[in-house]
């Protein structure tokens, strides 16, 4: 075979292995962005969940599927928010991980992702209780971004870094905000307990006021606005089913007040150790009655009119129908605001000091001299 024949074969050669390692380290490439992108959760079907459990042990959080939607089991069975549970599923799903860290089991509790010291434990349960699959988050790596995670059927442990945080109290999933009120649109607010009521109402200048205070005092301190901040914005802090074990409150304090939309709402109030409990209720007070014909007839203010009625009316419905049957726990604040008897609302006057001195230096003054005229001598006969 000539030298030149052997060169050629030589170059044929380098170039089938220049080809080789390249394709190599492409498909190595390949590899590694697949499990970069590789979901740790696969073929979870959101509509076959009926359970979700989060946590373990006594701390562990309870959500159910029910005819309506999910509900917190924990809590008698509360509605939970829908969106919260979609993006409770949908976080969880869209875990991905990086690359393939240990499968050796005996590295899970230096990793953190057994259930025990995993800082979130999900488990997702399919129909007669059977478990469709779970995830344990587990410790932050060092000297990355990322973070340890491992589903629980198996023993692999990944590094993910898009690891989401998630919500795993019970009170995350139930809507906290009780009632929602426009400062502005509240018209008369009553407070009433036995021998203790009192009444904020808008003065003829529009302004919230405290009403009916006694002579020689005023109201403390602008306190009767705290009253009006917590009712605009209340919110639980825990729920419980109205039943034989809540019989024992005594619900013996009741605040309402009226809206312009002629909503009047109703919160009636119990204290036990220390703690505040209410119960709610609303009435739509303008008995609005409009046919479709009478809406089509209406001019354009009316129409808007009668439908701002319909929707208030629609929505004390809607309230009644969710809060019916429930007590609601509220923070100390609140509670504390709720239940301010008349007297911590109002303070004496104070003394008006340069009136005092006037009448004090009147006192003080010696009594004013007055002299008497002279009387003229009589005249002398004669002269």
């Amino acid at each position: 075979m000539s030298n030149k024949r052997l060169t050629i074969l030589g170059i044929v050669a380098a170039t089938m292995l220049v080809l080789a390692i390249v394709q190599s380290r492409v498909s190595t490439t390949q590899e590694q962005n697949a499990s970069a992108s590789a979901p740790l959760i696969q073929g979870l079907d959101p509509d076959v969940i009926s359970k979700i459990v989060l946590g373990t042990g006594e701390n562990a959080v309870t959500l159910t599927r029910g005819e309506r939607g999910f509900v917190v089991t924990n809590k008698d069975n509360y509605p939970a928010i829908v969106k919260k549970i979609n993006k409770l599923i949908t976080s969880c799903i869209d875990i991905t991980t990086t690359q393939l860290v240990t499968s050796n089991a005996a590295n899970h509790d230096d990793l953190e992702v057994t259930e025990e010291k995993g800082k979130y434990v999900v488990k997702f349960f399919g129909g007669g209780d059977k478990m469709l699959t779970g995830l344990i988050i587990g410790k932050t790596a060092q000297g990355t971004r990322g973070t340890y995670v491992r589903q629980l059927q198996g023993d692999d442990v990944y590094l993910s870094i898009n690891t989401p945080w998630l919500q795993v109290s019970a009170t995350d999933y139930m809507e906290q905000q009780l009632i929602t009120a426009n400062r502005d649109d509240i018209e008369k607010v009553s407070v009433a307990q036995s021998d203790d009521s009192y009444i904020i109402d808008r003065d003829k200048d529009g302004k919230i006021t405290l009403q009916d205070i006694p002579d020689g005092k005023q109201a403390k301190n602008k306190d009767y606005e705290q009253v009006m901040q917590a009712i605009c914005s209340l919110q639980l802090s825990d729920v419980k089913k109205v039943s034989e074990e809540t019989s024992n409150l005594d619900f013996n304090r009741l605040l309402a007040y009226r809206m312009k939309d002629s909503t009047v709402y109703t919160v009636n109030i119990a204290k036990d150790a220390g703690v505040t409990y209410v119960t709610l209720s609303v009435m739509f007070t303008d008995q609005v009655k409009a046919t479709v014909q009478e809406i089509k007839q209406a001019d354009e203010e009316k129409l808007k009119e009668t439908e701002a009625k319909l929707q208030a009316k629609d929505a004390a419905e809607a309230f009644n129908a969710r809060h019916s049957g429930w007590i609601y726990e509220v923070s100390s604040w609140q509670g504390d605001n709720l239940t301010k008897a008349f007297s911590d609302l109002i303070e004496d006057e104070p003394k008006d000091e340069l009136k005092d001195e006037q009448q004090n230096g009147a006192q003080n003054q010696p009594p004013e001299q007055t002299t008497q005229p002279e009387t003229p001598s009589a005249a002398v006969p004669g002269s």
